[in-house]
C-alpha cells in the first residue's frame, strides 16, 4: 500500500510540474510584469524544485533536454533573464556557429511544428506566406540574428524545410510501424504524442492517403538509400553540429583549418569503447593519412591542404567540403593550388611511362606477329615443294633423287 501511495504521490507531481509548463507556454511574456518581479519561467523551475527536489535555478532547468509540451521553455528562460541570444550565420559554413547555434536550430524546429494550422502542407513553399512570417518572426524575436540579410533569410528558410520534411518522416514511419504491428484502425486512433487527433487524422486522410504523394515519398526513399554513406549517417558530433566544431578549432588555432584527419577521428572513433563508430570509417581514417604520406614522399612537394584531402579521400559533393562542413574555398573553386598541380603532374608522369611501356609492349607484339607470318609463309613453301617433290617421285621421270 505505501508503495502505491508512492507511485500516486509522483504521478501527482509530474502532473502539477506539467500544468504549470503549460501555463507558462500560453501565457504572454507581458504577463511576467505582474508577478512581482519573478518571471514566470523562474516560478515555473521554483515549482518543479520543490515539488521533485530539482535545482532551482534558471541555467539547471535550461540544461536538460526537454522533449513535447516543455520543448523550447528553456530558451525562453535565457531570453527573459540575458535578452536574445546572439547567433552568427557564417558564410563559409552557410550555418549557425557559436554558444547558441543549437538551441537556434532547435527553436526553429519547434516554431514550424506547433505553428503550422494544416499538416497537409506538403512542403514549406507550400505553407501559406501569413504563416511564414509569424514562425520566422517567432525565430527572431529570441534571437540576435548576425549576418549578412540574404544569406540569413535564405538559411531560415532552407532550414524550416528541412525540419518540416524530417517531421512529416517521423510521423509517416511511425505511421507505418502502427499500421504494421496493430492494423490501420488501431494506428488512426492513436495518434503520437505531442501530435492532435485532428492532425494526426488529417494526415491520414490527406496527403498519406494521396498515390502521387505516396510515389515521390517512396522513390525519395529508394534514392536516400541509394545514397546514403556512412560518413554522412554515422558520427559522434553530439548536439554540436560539425560547423560549430570547425568554427571553435578555427578560433583557438589561430584562424587555421583543423586536420581533418585529426577531426574524423574524433567524431568517429569512441574513446571509451576503443572503437570506431563504423568499421569504414577506420579505413577512411587511414587513407587521409596514406594520401598525406604518399603526396610528401618527395623532398619538393608542398603538403596537401585539408579540404584537397577532403576531396581526394570522401565522395566529392558540389558546394560542400565533406568532414570540414564548410563551402569550398575560392582557391578549389577557381584554380587547382600548386600543391594539388605538383600532385597531377606526378601522375601525369606516371601515366606517359606506362603508356611508353605499353607501346613498347604493342610494337613488340607486331614484331613477333611478322615473323609468325614470315614463317608460315615459309612453311607453306616448304609443304607445297614437299608435295611437287613426292608427285614427280611417284609417277617417275627417269632421274634419280638425288639428281633432283
Amino acid at each position: 500500500m505505501a508503495s502505491r501511495l508512492k507511485t500516486c504521490g509522483m504521478k501527482l507531481k509530474r502532473w502539477l510540474v506539467i500544468g504549470v509548463r503549460n501555463l507558462l507556454q500560453h501565457t504572454g511574456p507581458s504577463s511576467s510584469t505582474h508577478l512581482g518581479g519573478d518571471s514566470l519561467a523562474q516560478i515555473s523551475t521554483n515549482v518543479e524544485a520543490q515539488l521533485v527536489g530539482t535545482p532551482s535555478t534558471t541555467d539547471a532547468s535550461t540544461s536538460r533536454r526537454a522533449r513535447g509540451m516543455t520543448r523550447g521553455l528553456g530558451v525562453r528562460g535565457l531570453v527573459e533573464k540575458h535578452g536574445k541570444l546572439p547567433v552568427h550565420i557564417a558564410p563559409e559554413f552557410y550555418a549557425p556557429v557559436g554558444e547558441h547555434a543549437g538551441k537556434f536550430a532547435s527553436q526553429i524546429g519547434v516554431q514550424v511544428r506547433i505553428n503550422l494550422s494544416t499538416m497537409n502542407a506538403y512542403s514549406w513553399k507550400n505553407v501559406d506566406s501569413s504563416e511564414k512570417e509569424a514562425i520566422i518572426q517567432n525565430v527572431v524575436d529570441q534571437f540576435d540574428i548576425q549576418g549578412e540579410s540574404i544569406l540569413v533569410n535564405k538559411f531560415i528558410n532552407t532550414k524550416c524545410g528541412r525540419l518540416l520534411s524530417s517531421y512529416y518522416n517521423r510521423l509517416f514511419a511511425k505511421y507505418k510501424k502502427l499500421v504494421k504491428d496493430e492494423g490501420s484502425r488501431y494506428a488512426r486512433n492513436h495518434p503520437p504524442k505531442n501530435v492532435t487527433r485532428e492532425k494526426w487524422i488529417e494526415l491520414i486522410d490527406g496527403k498519406w492517403s494521396d498515390e502521387d504523394w505516396l510515389k515521390v515519398s517512396e522513390r525519395n526513399a529508394k534514392n536516400r538509400n541509394k545514397e546514403e554513406t556512412v560518413d554522412k549517417h554515422i558520427h559522434r558530433c553530439g548536439n554540436k553540429s560539425l560547423a560549430v566544431r570547425v568554427d571553435e578549432a578555427v578560433r583557438k588555432n589561430g584562424g587555421h583549418i583543423p586536420k581533418l584527419a585529426q577531426l574524423y577521428y574524433d567524431t568517429h572513433f569512441n574513446s571509451n569503447t576503443k572503437q570506431w563508430v563504423h568499421p569504414d570509417c577506420e579505413h577512411t581514417y587511414q587513407e587521409m593519412l596514406r594520401v598525406q604520406d604518399e603526396h610528401c614522399s618527395t623532398p619538393e612537394a608542398q603538403p596537401l591542404t585539408e579540404e584537397e584531402i577532403s576531396m581526394m579521400v570522401l565522395k566529392p559533393r558540389s558546394g560542400y567540403v565533406k568532414g570540414l562542413g564548410m563551402r569550398p574555398s575560392s582557391s578549389l573553386k577557381t584554380s587547382t593550388s600548386s600543391s594539388s598541380i605538383q600532385y597531377t603532374q606526378q601522375l601525369e608522369g606516371r601515366v606517359e611511362e606506362l603508356q611508353d611501356a605499353n607501346n613498347k609492349l604493342e610494337g613488340r607484339v607486331e614484331e613477333l606477329q611478322d615473323a609468325n607470318f614470315r614463317l608460315e609463309e615459309k612453311m607453306d613453301c616448304i609443304i607445297q615443294y614437299l608435295r611437287r617433290k613426292g608427285d614427280s617421285d611417284f609417277y617417275g621421270s627417269g632421274r634419280s633423287s638425288s639428281t633432283n
